[in-house]
């Protein structure tokens, strides 16, 4: 399905009586935070408090308007703007100073903000700033070891509990009576995730030494994909959006 995924998100948030409503993911770099708060708001008060968001640094909706992935200090500056912007209606970004009216409509004054992420930095960014972190660097136990362990970190370097940051583990999956077939097509989605997790180098990211020559290669080959392909990525029946 393709469309808008706010207009959608505002339709479903009318009419959806216990489901989170949300966006999986946005970026910080195509939406200024006081209009991502001017829209947290009132979904959150539609689905009586069951709002929820997910950021990411940004892919195919920053790469094919010729952008750049935002940095973590400007996650991490955005995400702090959009919270202050609920919760008081004012807050700056990046300097500039940023205001929201309607603000009370959200139903709490913190609206859920997680944290898609991969990379040892980022997972450490969402200990500190997020409410939550989904990360995509795999399902091996030492590896689901090594990422709790890193959101952890970064919660701690804050001040704050580990546990206030909740972990959460995306995977691609494909299914089909034939074995064979459900591999084939799982191919594009796992080398998707390849290139969000590897384009920026494999230190530290539990690659197994027999893969790494092949790895910058197929990131290459994703990266270039990615600038014309628009990849979907679902939580809950949400598609990708910009």
């Amino acid at each position: 399905m393709g469309g808008d995924a706010y207009v959608r998100a505002t339709l479903i948030a009318q009419t959806a009586k216990n489901a989170q409503v949300g966006i999986h993911p946005t970026n910080s770099l195509t939406r200024e935070p006081q209009i991502m708060a001017a829209f947290m708001a009132p979904i959150d008060a539609m689905s009586e408090g069951r709002a929820f968001l997910d950021i990411g640094s940004g892919d195919s909706a920053v790469y094919n308007i010729g952008l750049v992935p935002a940095s973590r200090v400007r996650m991490a500056d955005y995400v702090t703007c959009v919270r202050d912007l609920i919760a008081t209606g004012e807050s700056t970004y990046d300097g500039r100073p940023q205001r929201v009216r309607w603000h009370r409509e959200a139903v709490r004054g913190r609206i859920p903000i997680t944290l898609c992420a991969e990379g040892p930095k980022t997972l450490h960014l969402g200990g500190r700033v997020f409410d939550g972190v989904i990360a995509g660097t795999g399902l091996l136990p030492e590896v689901i070891s090594d990422t709790i362990a890193r959101v952890a970190a970064g919660a701690r370097a804050a001040g704050r509990n580990p546990s206030d940051a909740e972990v959460w583990f995306t995977t691609r999956s494909s299914l089909d009576a034939d074995r064979d077939k459900a591999n084939e097509r799982i191919h594009a989605s796992v080398s998707s995730i390849l290139n969000h997790s590897m384009r920026f180098g494999l230190d530290n990211k539990n690659v197994p030494t027999q893969f790494r020559p092949r790895s910058p290669r197929m990131s290459r080959v994703m990266s270039f994909a990615t600038t014309y392909c628009r990849p979907a990525a679902i939580r809950g029946g949400w598609p990708n959006s910009v």
